[in-house]
Parts: C-alpha cells; sequence; structure tokens
C-alpha cells in the first residue's frame, strides 16, 4: 500500500482506503460448512469494485515501467503483428523472441 501514498489522493479519501485494506480476513464456504477466519497478507479485498481500480492504476505503472526498461524495440511478431506484453483484466503476457 506504499504505492497508493504517492498518488494524487485526498487524505480522508486515502485514509478511508487504508483503513479498508489494512485488515483482510475471510471464510470459505465447504462441505463442511464455513472454514475458521483466515487472514490474508496479500491485502486483495475480492469482490470489492474499488480492488478493480487500484488493480488498474497498478498495472497502468508497471506497464509503463516495462516499456521503459526493455525498450520499446524489442517486440515480437504474433501472426504478423508487434506485440511486446498483454494485458486483459488481471492476467499479464510478457512475450520474447528468445527463450
Amino acid at each position: 500500500m506504499d504505492r497508493i501514498r504517492q498518488w494524487d489522493i485526498p487524505k480522508l479519501s486515502l485514509a478511508a482506503i487504508l483503513t479498508l485494506y489494512e485488515s483482510i480476513s475471510r471464510r470459505v464456504h465447504t462441505v463442511e460448512g464455513l472454514s475458521d477466519i483466515i487472514h490474508s497478507i496479500i491485502r486483495v479485498k475480492q469482490g470489492c469494485p474499488l480492488s478493480l481500480t487500484l488493480f488498474g492504476l497498478y498495472i497502468d505503472e508497471l506497464e509503463s515501467l516495462i516499456l521503459e526498461t526493455i525498450g520499446i524495440n524489442i517486440i515480437c511478431l504474433l501472426h504478423g503483428m508487434h506485440v511486446l506484453i498483454l494485458l486483459f483484466v488481471d492476467d499479464i503476457v510478457l512475450l520474447s523472441h528468445i527463450a
């Protein structure tokens, strides 16, 4: 959550977001009923609309970092199209012309 502090978010909103994601716990439905509480250290709330937005902001920055680091001139051909990175929702595919 350190990265989110770098964005230009009003202090009150930032405090609310950090509090929301401070402690994540869940239970799992099994055939035997609910599991014990599982505490998550990953800090992602599955199903929370804000999670998708936060993930999108992180992915945008990651894409920029990848393109800046390895350069746009290193591109693979995929069915005749120049491709370096494929991004879709929460999936990332990096391509290389070498193994």
